[in-house]
């Protein structure tokens, strides 16, 4: 399963905060952005308690604002073509 999770944060902090969740544990990038959200993050787990535990950690940062994340439930990779 891979998540999406876009992050709000306070002024200033998108690439410390980026930076610091790169770390953890299942988190295959994070990168601060312009736009709406500030940092957007790619996180992989066959496990949605992983996912979960990943999405707690990202809100217990008191610089984050906000969280929304997108689940995946299809990716092309994982459909098969034949023929």
């Amino acid at each position: 399963m891979k998540a999406y999770i876009l992050a709000t944060t306070r002024v200033g902090t998108s690439e410390k905060i980026a930076e610091a969740i790169r770390k953890v544990e299942n988190v295959t990038n994070a990168e601060a952005v312009y736009g709406r959200y500030d940092v957007i993050i790619i996180a992989n787990s066959p496990e949605m308690e992983t996912i979960d535990g990943i999405i707690h950690t990202i809100q217990r940062n008191p610089d984050v604002l906000h969280t929304e994340t997108a689940l995946t439930h299809f990716t092309a990779e994982s459909q098969r073509i034949t023929e």
